[in-house]
């Protein structure tokens, strides 16, 4: 499907601070949560079924009117998305509350994947700092079970582990670099994330910090 929301990066948006990315992101996120509930409601007050017989199947394939190439996009695509995305604006407001608002987004892909393949920092967002750069990984996750590998495919993209599909080994992680995950409160249970489990240690909100139940961990790569 079409991308519901454009990349930033430090080309197309010079100097911009982790909270004037928010500000852009949640300003196009409000738009298309808006134009989706116009078409749940449409679809509602439309409905001449009096039982609840082919709801489903009539709901299932809402479309949302958007600004893409498409022009539409299915409500279920839009809602996984837009899920995504508030867990993004979380992680820049953990971000601009981390580097006292001096961080500087490099990357941002609000909806679009990033690129494991590449040898440079590809990923759902990339901020510069003065002692170096912090690499997110950001998804809205269901469920504590991982049956489609997920947290295998974000230390891949991470650099946590080797891709298997590179055509080349990828260059080794700066040790300035610091690595994160930003997901769902679901995500806490994974057995793999869990307090002396792994190398992924959980972070704290800054207090007071307004968020979706999003929890954030950075990896620590062992000593030796």
């Amino acid at each position: 499907m079409a991308h519901l929301i454009a990349s930033f990066s430090s080309q197309t948006h010079p100097d911009l601070t982790a909270i004037q990315c928010r500000q852009v992101l949640q300003a196009k996120h409000d738009e298309i949560c808006v134009k989706a509930q116009e078409a749940v409601r449409a679809a509602a007050e439309g409905s001449t079924s009096t039982s609840a017989g082919g709801w489903g199947v009539a709901f299932k394939r809402i479309k949302v009117e958007v600004d893409s190439a498409d022009g539409k996009q299915p409500l279920i695509e839009v809602i996984n998305q837009m899920a995504t995305v508030e867990r993004l604006l979380d992680a820049l407001t953990w971000v601009d509350a981390e580097t006292g608002g001096k961080g500087k987004v490099v990357t941002c892909h609000p909806t679009t994947s990033s690129n494991a393949a590449k040898d440079q920092a590809d990923h759902d967002l990339v901020v510069e700092t003065t002692e170096g750069q912090l690499w997110f990984e950001v998804s809205d996750v269901l469920q504590p079970t991982d049956g489609n590998r997920k947290l295998m495919k974000e230390e891949i993209s991470l650099r946590i582990r080797p891709n298997p599909k590179a055509a080349e080994p990828q260059a080794p992680v700066e040790p300035s670099v610091r690595r994160f995950l930003v997901t769902s409160p679901e995500w806490a249970k994974h057995a793999k994330l869990k307090p002396g489990q792994s190398s992924w240690r959980e972070l704290h909100w800054p207090s007071g910090a307004p968020n979706f139940g999003t929890r954030i961990w950075e990896y620590e790569p062992a000593t030796t």
